[in-house]
């Protein structure tokens, strides 16, 4: 599947949960999310994208990003992503494979679904709350960024090293 999103950072949270209301969007999570990140030791992985498993809430799943061109504000990846049993058992099955354990965060999120278009607001440690807009297409996710009054123009295509970078926070 091809994912499509942007970043808009330093966002007012209640001025999104608000637009969120306006537009009765459907709520799909609140909580703590907790990252684990994979490679090999060369590093082969990471140079075209990542390897995550994740835990929201009681969920737990295993996705693989591979980079493609980003364009006008818009980092987009080719991704697989499913659900897995448990995070444990996920966890051996990658470090049997000869990955180990490359990079850990965690973050507050909370996620709504609106028609095809997924928002996302993330709190990470010592970053300004941003909120993150998905979208199946470059043109649908413009006109989501505009429908909550953000200027297409200041979307970033960054990634989590990115954000981590931009603000001098440690990872």
């Amino acid at each position: 599947m091809k994912e499509i999103e942007a970043k808009i950072l330093e966002v007012d949270p209640a001025k999104v949960r608000r637009k969120m209301q306006e537009m009765n969007a459907e709520k799909k999570f609140e909580g703590k999310v907790q990252s684990e990140f994979y490679d090999y030791e060369d590093g082969r992985i990471e140079e075209n994208g990542i390897l995550r498993l994740r835990r929201l809430g009681s969920e737990t799943i295993l996705t693989r990003k591979e980079d493609e061109e980003n364009q006008d504000g818009a980092k987009i990846m080719n991704e697989i992503e499913f659900e897995v049993s448990d995070m444990d058992e996920a966890r051996e099955l990658l470090t049997s494979l000869g990955l180990q354990q490359i990079h850990k965060s965690e973050k507050t999120r909370a996620k709504w679904h609106h028609g095809r278009i997924e928002y996302v607001i993330d709190w990470y440690p010592d970053i300004p709350a941003l909120l993150e807009i998905e979208a199946p297409t470059q043109q649908e996710l413009t006109e989501a960024i505009e429908e909550l009054g953000y200027d297409p123009e200041d979307a970033k295509d960054w990634d989590s090293h990115d954000l981590y970078q931009h603000y001098d926070a440690e990872r």
